[in-house]
């Protein structure tokens, strides 16, 4: 059986524009995926849902918005994170 050397590592601390860049993109991808849904399901009349907007403008406004909120997140993350886990403690990841 292999022996494993794998370390326990501490993160000390998270760099906030790192964490807020793909906190923006996963964010966003989420809801372009979630507002092409809704465009989709908002063409079957029997579930009565509408899109206020034109479509490609709903798409593109909701994805944005998406974009901005998962960057200001990841910030707000980031910042607590480093704030607390100094007195909390810190997330521990194994290394190989």
């Amino acid at each position: 059986m292999k022996q494993s050397n794998n370390q326990w590592k501490s993160i000390k601390k998270v760099d906030p524009l790192s964490l807020a860049k793909i906190q923006a993109v996963v964010v966003g991808l989420l809801y372009l995926i979630f507002s092409i849904l809704s465009v989709i399901l908002s063409s079957v009349p029997a579930l009565k849902l509408q899109i206020p907007l034109n479509p490609l403008l709903y798409i593109s406004s909701a994805t944005a918005t998406g974009i901005i909120a998962g960057f200001l997140l990841g910030l707000i993350i980031a910042f607590l994170y480093n704030s607390l886990s100094k007195h909390i403690g810190q997330i521990k990841i194994e290394l190989e």
